[in-house]
């Protein structure tokens, strides 16, 4: 949780380079998720996913389209375990997330 919870203070930082910034949110989302398995910490595992689709969905270094199918990747990903039954906050933050991720692909034609 430590390694998502550093993450998160990445994204959110206010000062520095925020691209650098993203990369070492996502960086640290990458280790939680090596961490949490799915079946046996799957609200940790569905969260650090949601966390590691918007980080990607925001970082502007390399290609835009790429990061952005790896965003829509994470978010899906999330919505696996998010369920509008059992975690309806989750799956509408994650859903509405999906929704941005997939206008700004269709806005780079790349759907």
């Amino acid at each position: 949780m430590t390694l998502n919870n550093l993450g998160i203070a990445y994204a959110e930082l206010p000062i520095g380079d925020h691209a650098e910034n993203l990369d070492q949110a996502i960086g640290g989302y990458q280790k939680a998720l090596q961490v949490f398995a799915e079946d046996k910490f799957p609200v940790e595992w569905a969260t650090t996913p949601n966390n590691l689709g918007t980080a990607y969905a925001d970082f502007p270094i390399g290609d835009r389209a790429e990061n952005l199918r790896k965003a829509k990747q994470c978010l899906l990903n999330a919505l696996k375990l998010w369920k509008p039954d059992t975690f309806p906050n989750e799956y509408q933050t994650a859903t509405r997330n999906l929704e941005k991720v997939e206008a700004k692909l269709k806005a780079l034609n790349a759907i």
